[in-house]
């Protein structure tokens, strides 16, 4: 009896220690504005690229590569909550991804779609930016196949601006979808590919 109980203990130890999601999504990145001569405009496409890749690595930490664009790479440090921004020319910003910089109005849960080949949930964020109080929009989609794509939200549990930790605990798994729409340009990342 002490033998299946001990051996029952490790079953639910290991189990929940199991490995949280590493692997790679790849996204099409499109920047949208309704004045293409805008300066904004012009800085976005420049600055993002046309292609991001995301590795998620076994610790927490994050990679972002921006193809094609001014941003080399950006890293979620998940130990320290802060996300460096490294640019080709060596020159590096660093961005608190602890502190808020959306004040949440709404959130509502929209219409599935199926992405990279997978049903997803989505859901819609309405915000105001609390530097200038302009509204912001998001729409992210997230992967239902929590079992393929399990994802320990807790090692993220320092990224909360913009909602990711959030959405995150909620869904357990990384999202396949990332739209965020400001007043004057529009970051679109629409998942093309993922390797795990």
């Amino acid at each position: 009896m002490k033998l299946k109980i001990i051996c029952i203990f490790f079953l639910v130890v290991i189990s929940s220690c199991r490995s949280s999601f590493h692997g790679t999504i790849g996204f099409k990145t499109t920047i949208e504005s309704d004045c293409l001569n805008s300066e904004t405009y012009k800085d976005y496409k420049q600055r993002y690229g046309d292609t991001l890749v995301i590795k998620y690595q076994p610790n927490g930490d994050m990679i972002r590569y921006h193809k094609n664009g001014l941003i080399n790479y950006q890293k979620y440090s998940a130990e320290r909550g802060e996300i460096y921004f490294v640019y080709h020319d060596s020159e590096i910003d660093t961005f608190n991804a602890n502190v808020f910089s959306l004040k949440k109005i709404s959130k509502t849960k929209t219409a599935d779609e199926t992405i990279i080949g997978e049903p997803c949930k989505c859901y819609q964020y309405i915000s105001v930016l609390k530097s200038n109080n302009d509204t912001a929009k998001i729409d992210a989609c997230y992967p239902k196949n929590k079992k393929k794509y399990k994802l320990n939200y807790r090692k993220y549990k320092n990224y909360k601006d913009y909602y990711i930790l959030e959405l995150y605990k909620q869904n357990k798994v990384p999202y396949f979808k990332y739209h965020i729409h400001y007043p004057p340009v529009s970051i679109l990342y629409d998942g093309i590919s993922v390797t795990y």
